[in-house]
Order: structure tokens, then sequence, then C-alpha cells
């Protein structure tokens, strides 16, 4: 009988350590799963905040490229009245130089039209050849 209960204990601590070493396999293969699952789950929650990110950028630079357009708009207005405006204090300050030269008011206004819209001293070539022209039919 001590054979048979050898054979038997040999046996039994076989089974015991092939169950042992099964439940440490599958010990392994959950944790290599929970750790896969985990950065599967990772993976989602980042292509989630990418693309989050992504429709917010979007819409950032939309906004961002009306506003210009809108500045650029505005800012075309404004020149074309501040045009309107000097031509039309052009034609005004012309008529009261006639009438009465010496006005300060008049030199004021031209002192604050200087100092908002600076005049280059460049003369555009065209001009000049009209000017010399003007110039020459005088002399």
């Amino acid at each position: 009988m001590s054979e048979a209960s050898n054979a038997g204990e040999v046996t039994g601590i076989i089974a015991a350590s092939a169950a042992a070493l099964f439940s440490v396999g599958r010990g392994f293969q959950w944790l290599l799963s929970w750790n896969e699952g985990r950065a599967e789950r990772r993976a989602v929650k980042l292509q989630a905040w990418h693309d989050e990110l992504t429709a917010r950028e979007s819409a950032f630079d939309k906004r961002v490229e009306d506003r210009l357009k809108m500045l650029e708009q505005k800012a075309a207005l404004r020149e074309a009245e501040n045009m309107a405006l000097r031509m039309a204090f052009e034609v005004v300050s012309s008529a009261l130089r006639t009438i009465d030269p010496r006005n300060t008011a008049l030199s004021r206004a031209e002192q604050h039209l200087q100092v908002a819209f600076p005049l280059a001293p460049i003369v555009p070539p065209d001009m000049t050849l009209a000017l010399q022209t003007i110039e020459v039919e005088v002399n």
C-alpha cells in the first residue's frame, strides 16, 4: 500500500502543480487582457479627445476667419469714408480760401488733417510729367 499511496501522492502533487500552473497562467492571461483592455479604453478616450480638439480648433479657425473678414470690410469702409471726408473738406476749404484766405479755422483744420493723414512727399511719375508740362506752358 505504501507504493500505491506514494503513486497517489505523486499523482496528487503533479495534479496540484498542474492546477497551480494553470491558475498562474490564467492569472497572467487575465492580467495581460486587463492591461490590453485598459490600453484600448485609453486609446478610445484619446481618440475622442483628439476629435474634440480638432473640432474646437476648426470652429476657432472659422471664427477667426469670419472676424478677420469683418474687420477687413470695416477697414475698407473706413478708408472710403475717410477719403470722402477728405475730399469734402478740400471742396469746402477751397471755397473758403477764395472768400477768406486768412481764416484760422481753415489752417487749424488743415493741420489736423496733415497729422491724421500725412501725405507722402513722393509725386507719382505721371503727375510729375503733367506738372512739368504745365510749368513749360506757363513760362
